[in-house]
């Protein structure tokens, strides 16, 4: 049964960033898998942890950011605001806590969120 690990959600005007703990695991690019749905959906899981956050608005996945590449994002549709954006990106410090791992992605849409500083708090 997976584990929801500790984490604390923060925010920049362009960004979010997802610190999130996971003390004692081996990690490597095939132990992690971090995953943007629907735009507003977030899921981490490396065994035994697992985390799904639904943000109130939307974020920039890898698809996003490999069509941006691309040049094949159009105009309409919201489409607009995700040029030049980056999806997920990942940084792991085995030494902190005994291992966070540090997710930032940008928002499709540069402005401040209300409430996030209340995700994790129970």
């Amino acid at each position: 049964m997976p584990i929801t690990p500790k984490f604390n959600v923060s925010q920049t005007i362009s960004t979010i960033t997802i610190t999130i703990k996971i003390p004692h695991i081996r990690v490597s690019t095939s132990t992690i898998e971090c995953l943007i749905s629907d735009s507003t959906n977030f899921h981490f899981y490396s065994s035994p942890y697992l985390l799904l956050l639904n943000f109130p608005h939307g974020l920039i996945s890898e698809e996003d950011e490999e069509l941006n590449k691309m040049g094949i994002l159009g105009e309409e549709g919201g489409e607009k605001e995700k040029k030049g954006k980056k999806g997920p990106r990942a940084i792991y410090d085995p030494k902190e806590e005994n291992g966070i791992i540090r997710i930032t992605i940008d928002k499709v849409v540069d402005e401040m969120w209300d409430d996030v500083h209340l995700f994790g708090v129970v």
